[in-house]
């Protein structure tokens, strides 16, 4: 492995359906047809899965201070927890079939450090000596390489406000990218970062990594117009008629989502804008180079449509154990499929990484959105469930229910409501997945104002302080996690930092950056989706927060 800095992109929508016809298929698509990178000389590889290394596991066990706590056959392979043997958190996980791992960082632990950061070079080589001493990166075609530097920060405020301490940088990520032949490789297998505390200590990492190696298949390359021609067909099935959708000029790359081909691909951009909006909107989208494909580009996921909602619905009491969690999902009504899609995916994520032996989840409310559901009648829908998720268009502490213009949700409204603070079963974690609907004291210094009111019995809140892509499988992995016992705010920064969709965006410059925050209220650094007692209100005892850049 070289510690030369390289680069990686990924993106995260592209599936080919039509939109409901209420919502029209005459985008006007702006799009500049320049010439190509030519794909000459690409070649398509195919995925090898690595045995894995019983005693790289034993080494990180060791070093970490963890203990095997089980392991659990799941549809996507036999996967072994291992535990902190002081706070018994989940930390570890290890997919037995297919290789991949994740360390998650205990950044309760980090939290009341002040750890001692390196400076960016520094932390690439020590990534790479850490990636190289636990044989995260294959052996094969490929090189991997430090890219991008990301750093997680925290605050915490004390009941009237005034901070209790400095604003503390306590986590660094190294982010690696793939390529081949110095052309990206890109989507699912392809993925590696590496977590530095004090002194450039190990503290997590991500490896979803599959060998590859050379096809048989001879390649026939598309022409440009048959790819402008595939983009176009593509935009024209995915956004509504009224909107104005902006593609940037084509990367050539490699792409491989499957885990069982890479293949030469075209990866674009598409910003789409439409009367009214509040806030940007981005797709990441990607067409094969190859007239003979071995397989899809992209594979098609599941999508189950929400439900209609009424506001007079009555609440239903459901009897379940004390840490037995319930779920809603809501999803913003008249735009993109693909908010279905993810809602989707954290249930799939939280079905697929369930322990027989755990408490229940029980799926209550899936729904398309309207205001009510969060403000006049939120007690007999959001904030009757454990955990509620929110699809839909955002900006600072604003969603929308309605595309990305209308009915909008305010959170920093003086009549909206607080949550968790139902008698019984109430709200304990708040899922807000849309573009920079959680704010951090880098974005504004009155970053808290909505939260003093939403917080009533509510522990954590986690969304996006930047924009971020509808279907970027952040959900399917934080869904995952969540199931297999691992603390929501070490989950979500996992999940926000293994994602497919952004690495190369981040390297790159791009505006789409999936940057994540968590606030949540101090002191409940261990929650877990098992833990649903009502915590105190923000009011009584502060607000803590986490967030990326």
């Amino acid at each position: 492995m070289k510690s030369t800095v390289g680069k990686i992109l990924v993106f995260s929508i592209i599936v080919l359906f039509a939109l409901p016809p209420s919502i029209g298929l005459c985008a006007q698509i702006q799009m500049n047809k320049t010439k190509l990178e030519p794909p000459t000389g690409m070649k398509v590889y195919e995925v090898r899965l690595e045995q894995l290394d019983s005693g790289v596991v034993n080494k990180i066990a060791l070093q970490q201070g963890l203990s095997q706590s089980g392991t659990q056959g799941t549809p996507r392979g036999n996967v072994a927890l291992f535990a902190d043997k002081s706070t018994k958190a989940n930390r570890l996980l290890v997919n037995q079939s297919s290789g991949h791992m994740s360390l998650v960082p205990n950044i309760e632990k980090l939290a009341k450090m002040q750890p001692r950061l390196l400076q960016q070079g520094a932390a690439f080589n020590q990534a790479v000596n850490h990636a190289n001493s636990l044989k995260l990166a294959p052996s094969d075609v490929s090189q991997f390489r430090p890219s991008k530097l990301l750093t997680l920060s925290s605050a915490e405020l004390g009941k009237g406000g005034q901070a209790t301490g400095p604003v503390k940088n306590i986590l660094q990520t190294v982010q690696f990218s793939r390529t081949i032949n110095n052309k990206a490789v890109m989507g699912a297998g392809s993925q590696l970062h590496v977590d530095l505390g004090d002194n450039g200590n190990l503290e997590g990492f991500g490896k979803s990594v599959n060998k590859l190696a050379e096809s048989k298949l001879a390649p026939s390359f598309k022409n440009d117009a048959e790819v402008y021609g595939e983009i176009e067909k593509n935009i024209a099935q995915q956004f509504p008629g009224n909107a104005v959708a902006k593609v940037n000029t084509p990367r050539l790359v490699y792409f491989g989502e499957s885990g069982k081909f890479v293949q030469p691909a075209y990866q674009f951009d598409v910003e789409v804008s439409g009367p009214n909006q509040v806030g940007k909107v981005y797709y990441n989208g990607v067409v094969s180079a190859l007239k003979n494909a071995p397989e899809a580009i992209r594979k098609m996921r599941s999508r189950e449509m929400p439900n209609q909602a009424k506001a007079e619905m009555e609440h239903v009491q459901v009897a379940l154990a004390d840490d037995d969690p319930t779920v809603c999902r809501y999803v913003v009504r008249n735009d993109h499929y693909a908010w279905a899609e993810d809602a989707t995916d954290f249930k799939n994520g939280l079905i697929a990484g369930h322990p027989a032996s755990f408490p229940a989840i029980t799926f209550l409310d899936y729904y398309w959105d309207y205001p009510y559901i969060w403000t006049t009648s939120a007690n007999s829908f959001a904030n009757k469930c454990h955990i509620s998720l929110m699809e839909g268009h955002g900006a600072n502490w604003l969603f929308t229910t309605v595309g990305n213009c209308c009915d909008v949700v305010n959170l920093n409204a003086g009549t909206q409501p607080g949550y968790g603070n139902k008698a019984g079963d109430s709200m304990r974690l708040l899922v807000l997945k849309g573009c920079s609907i959680v704010p951090s004291p880098q974005d504004r210094t009155n970053w808290p104002d909505p939260w003093w009111r939403i917080f009533k019995g509510l522990q954590t809140a986690v969304g996006f302080r930047t924009t971020m892509y509808i279907n970027d499988d952040i959900s399917d992995n934080f869904g995952f996690a969540l199931a297999r016992g691992v603390r929501i705010v070490d989950a979500w920064f996992s999940a926000t930092n293994s994602s497919t969709s952004y690495g190369w965006n981040r390297f790159w410059g791009s505006e789409v950056t999936g940057y994540g925050t968590v606030v949540m209220i101090p002191g409940y650094y261990n929650a877990t989706i098992y833990n649903t007692g009502r915590a105190p209100d923000a009011t009584a005892v502060g607000l803590s927060i986490f967030w990326q850049h």
